[in-house]
């Protein structure tokens, strides 16, 4: 009951305060924010994406989003990564053809051995290169979507509250900063840990015949998906839950100060209860137009990011496949388990990307039921 009344309070002032300036609109609300942290963001996408006109366009319903430029822009990505393992592809064939041609010519004497040694250390060099390139590529991600997370939850979660929907805004609240403190630094920490250390068993399980590490390899990549995937499923069942019982709960709350509120002030206090409804509606189209801002923020700095990932496995799994039937066995094992590593990387950065637009996702559901 005492939360009640004190739901009360505060949506009877927000009524006041809304009746004095004639009916606070969705572009009073917006231009009464700040944007300027997540403007900083948004200015990472090659496609630059204006906060504010954006959240002003999705609340009023003319934002409209050319499905095809944003494929072809998902395409020139993939390409632009393509293009960029080119050269690393040269890389590792050439090696592999040389360290070919010294066994069918030298046979199994000593100069063959150490042709087939160098032509090793040069592939893992290029290989080695490559990965740790896009490790930074990985690493300068997650703390782009870490910061994001942070610039955009407190201004949702502060919407919500001003809604009356204090209890999404308290479950958001710890979510948004788990993800920043806690999954997106284990991501970036020992996501990515992991992944190096696999790249390093790759090398060196296949510079000495004698050597093997599979297993060790599997079993590094197994903890990484393992860890990812229950991560997702946690996390979700976290959010869906927490989602569901904060929803009932404040609309219920809600609820009942607008009964109180219709009930107990006389004459105008239906007045007062529909007041409470158009602000209450203007708050939450921000609010989920904000979130799909978000949203749409975070697929635009991924695009690039991800799409060099994924080239780049796809070039490494490509270079193994025309390297096996002539190449060094060792060679041909050895990029495939780098092609492993750096889907390790893909693995880390797609699980952050999608539980950061399930918060978002959750944030835009959020108060849904507050209006009658």
């Amino acid at each position: 009951m005492r939360r009640v009344l004190a739901l009360i309070s505060v949506l009877l002032a927000l009524v006041v305060q809304g009746a004095c300036a004639e009916g606070k609109g969705v572009e009073e609300i917006v231009n009464g924010m700040e944007f300027g942290e997540i403007q900083e963001f948004a200015d990472l996408a090659d496609e630059k994406i204006s906060v504010r006109e954006t959240v002003l366009k999705l609340a009023s319903g003319e934002f409209s989003q050319d499905i095809e430029s944003a494929l072809a822009e998902v395409k020139n990505a993939l390409l632009s990564g393509l293009r960029d393992a080119v050269g690393m592809l040269s890389g590792i064939v050439a090696p592999a053809m040389i360290s070919a041609v010294a066994v069918q010519m030298l046979g199994g004497s000593p100069g063959a051995t150490a042709a087939q040694y160098v032509c090793r250390l040069s592939c893992a060099a290029v290989l080695t290169g490559a990965f740790f390139r896009r490790m930074d590529v990985a690493g300068a991600l997650i703390r782009n979507l870490a910061g994001l997370s942070d610039a955009v939850f407190p201004l949702l979660t502060g919407l919500l509250s001003a809604t009356g929907a204090s209890s999404a805004a308290a479950m958001l609240s710890p979510a948004a900063a788990l993800f920043a403190e806690g999954i997106s630094k284990a991501a970036a920490g020992w996501g990515m840990r992991l992944a190096a250390v696999a790249a390093g068993l790759a090398v060196a399980g296949n510079l000495n015949a004698n050597l093997s590490l599979k297993r060790l390899f599997s079993l590094t990549r197994g903890v990484v998906n393992f860890s990812a995937g229950a991560a997702m499923t946690v996390f979700l069942a976290l959010l869906s839950v927490q989602g569901t019982l904060a929803a009932g709960y404040d609309n219920l709350s809600v609820r009942t100060a607008r009964y109180a509120v219709d009930s107990i002030i006389p004459v105008i206090g239906g007045e007062v209860a529909d007041t409470l409804d158009a602000l209450i509606s203007s708050t939450l189209l921000v609010k989920s137009a904000l979130g799909v801002t978000g949203m749409l923020i975070t697929l635009s700095i991924c695009v690039r990011p991800v799409a060099a990932l994924l080239a780049t496995t796809l070039a490494m799994r490509l270079a193994s496949a025309v390297m096996e039937p002539v190449a060094d066995p060792f060679l041909t094992r050895m990029t495939e388990q780098f092609a492993r590593a750096a889907e390790m990387l893909l693995v880390v950065c797609v699980t952050v990307v999608m539980m950061l637009l399930l918060m978002l996702g959750a944030t835009v559901r959020a108060g849904g039921g507050l209006v009658r």
